[in-house]
């Protein structure tokens, strides 16, 4: 069983700008690429787990989105940090989907691909999940 660390990409590892649809539009926030370096070291799996209605609104599409996501992926290895996975939803609010957040469907497909433990661990007396 593996452990995981799930994080969002818009507004927590890089800026967030109206629907991201250009590389030139990624910027990461202080200190994540550093962050991220150390998070590295340890056993856990780093998942970022995101919303990208932009998909769905005509804003860009999957292509587009993979392209960006590949450059995000190749700045944090440049920075010595790396990221396991990318799950996305690119559905529109509206659809209702089981995937969007804050449902779980991508934390639960994200489990299963990556055999997650999902049992919670304490430190200090309190339950710690990592979202």
């Amino acid at each position: 069983m593996n452990k995981a660390v799930f994080l969002d990409r818009d507004g927590t590892l890089v800026k967030d700008v109206h629907y991201c649809s250009r590389m030139e539009e990624l910027e990461f926030l202080p200190t994540v690429t550093d962050g991220l370096r150390e998070l590295s070291k340890t056993d856990y799996k780093i998942i970022i787990i995101t919303n990208q209605s932009g998909i769905a609104r005509g804003y860009f599409n999957e292509e587009t989105l993979g392209r960006i996501h590949d450059k995000l992926l190749a700045d944090i290895r440049r920075e010595g940090g790396r990221i396991d996975a990318i799950y996305y939803c690119p559905h529109h609010p509206d659809d209702k989907c089981s995937c969007r957040k804050p449902n779980t469907g991508l934390i639960e497909q994200a489990v299963t691909d990556w055999n997650i433990d999902l049992r919670t661990f304490q430190c200090g007396g309190r339950v710690i999940f990592l979202i």
